[in-house]
């Protein structure tokens, strides 16, 4: 874990360690931290190439994790952090700060808290309130505050975690089509309106938003949302609202990214590629850190909806090596980055290239019950066998994948434009000449052009496409 933090420190607290570590004359220390920074391979980083033994190799690691904790601590800019800060002393105030005093810091902090609606916190201070109070009329009304915030404290928790559930199952069904998952997500939406009723809590309203604006435009391509008299655009609207009253609230400043993502969703479903292009740079602005959002809404989804805008930004190479590494667990998210950086390449009529990137993708995911994924990926990867020139190989693969489609029981619900991709495959296969390819790419052209369409992102008159038909 260290190893990847080093990696990720920004220039700053990284400059701040190195000055550190020099002052205190830990050059071992030193020479390991620019090893983990510098990228060298775990099995070249030895206790025999530091000059150590075994056992000293081992505290030396835990003592720079150590080191690297304390610097994070100290460079977060975040106003909660100094709360928290204060927070880790409310044991002292009470056990050993005079009663006036902590009882004057604590109201002080229930103030702070308050505004930045953090209940599992406030819930901390009216504990300690609690005990202050003891003797005091006061304590049952501390005791009503403290049942009250963690009653909120676990219910905003559980709103979070219903949303996470959601989000899953919607990647789910996204890459399986699977018609099942739409009910379980419409529980989870229920379930999410039930705890918006009990609590009148912007938090709680923000993670329904989310979730249903989801729904709508994910599942059921819609404007308007199901079972309600809103509209998506009323919801982005009151979400916007809630962003804008709460500016300084560490954990909406994040959720910023996730209401630009569903804005671009949006505006481009209705058409509004003007409106669109407002969200869609406050993404890239930000280095597409939305993708470190993935536990929150389907955010690696923009990188096939913004394909076309996003492969002639400026240094969009420079932007995909600051991507954070996906969670290996997160199929939804390993696929669609695999299928954009290999539509990047294709692109740019990298052909090998991009199919390496795919290869790779085959054998790293399990697509169990993921047809719609796995199609997206294999076809993909035999379009860019084609163009490398690979026609074995990819008469191969095509082959196979038939074979699967055709013997899989029950019949599975393919996405849009699946056939017609498998045709146009064969058709380059067998081709003799590129009239033969074109001929066969206007006879699928509309529905390849669907919303819906099987690898949608894939422009089938590009530049790229015309260099495979020589």
């Amino acid at each position: 874990m260290v190893r990847k933090v080093i990696e990720q420190l920004e220039d700053s607290v990284y400059n701040k360690l190195i000055i550190e570590l020099e002052d205190t004359k830990a050059s071992k220390m030193l020479t390991l931290l620019g090893m983990y920074r510098s990228g060298t391979p775990e099995n070249e980083i030895t206790a025999v190439k530091l000059g150590i033994s075994a056992a000293s190799f081992y505290t030396l690691k835990s003592r720079l994790q150590d080191k690297v904790q304390k610097s994070l601590f100290r460079s977060a800019s975040d106003d909660f952090a100094d709360l928290l800060k204060n927070l880790s002393s409310i044991p002292y105030l009470v056990n050993n700060t005079p009663r006036e005093s902590a009882v004057l810091l604590l109201l002080f902090l229930e103030k702070e808290l308050k505004e930045k609606d953090k209940p599992g916190e406030l819930a901390q201070v009216y504990g300690a309130l609690k005990k202050l109070h003891a003797f005091h009329s006061d304590y049952y009304h501390y005791e009503q505050l403290y049942n009250k915030n963690i009653a909120y404290f676990l219910a905003f928790e559980k709103s979070e975690e219903v949303l996470i559930g959601f989000t899953r199952t919607l990647g789910e069904y996204l890459m399986s089509g699977e018609q099942q998952l739409k009910e379980v997500m419409k529980l989870y939406i229920k379930e999410l309106t039930n705890v918006s009723r009990m609590y009148e809590s912007h938090r709680i309203r923000m993670c329904k938003s989310v979730a249903e604006v989801s729904y709508a435009l994910f599942v059921e391509n819609a404007v308007e949302l199901s079972g309600s008299d809103k509209s998506v655009q009323d919801v982005l609207d009151e979400m916007s609202t809630i962003l804008t009253k709460h500016p300084d609230d560490a954990q909406y400043r994040f959720l910023k990214d996730i209401h630009n993502f569903l804005s671009f969703e949006f505006y481009s479903l209705i058409g509004l590629h003007k409106n669109a292009r407002e969200p869609f740079e406050s993404i890239i602005d930000d280095k597409c850190k939305l993708l470190y959002r993935s536990h929150t809404a389907v955010v690696s989804l923009f990188l096939i909806s913004a394909f076309n805008k996003l492969k002639v930004v400026q240094d969009i190479n420079s932007i995909i090596e600051q991507w954070p590494i996906e969670d290996p667990n997160n199929v939804f998210g390993i696929v669609n980055r695999a299928l954009f950086r290999a539509g990047i390449l294709f692109e740019s009529m990298r052909y090998a290239e991009a199919a390496s990137v795919l290869n790779d993708c085959l054998n790293d995911v399990t697509f169990r019950n993921l047809i719609h994924a796995e199609c997206s990926v294999r076809i993909l990867y035999i379009l860019c066998l084609i163009g490398a020139e690979k026609i074995d190989l990819a008469e191969t693969q095509l082959r196979s994948l038939s074979r699967k489609l055709t013997g899989m029981d029950p019949k599975p619900e393919l996405a849009p434009g699946t056939n017609e991709w498998l045709n146009l495959l064969k058709a380059f296969i067998a081709a003799k000449d590129k009239s033969q390819m074109k001929k066969a790419v206007e006879a699928v052209k509309p529905e390849l052009k669907n919303r819906n369409a099987l690898l949608r992102f894939m422009d089938v008159e590009s530049k790229a496409m015309d260099g495979i038909m020589h």
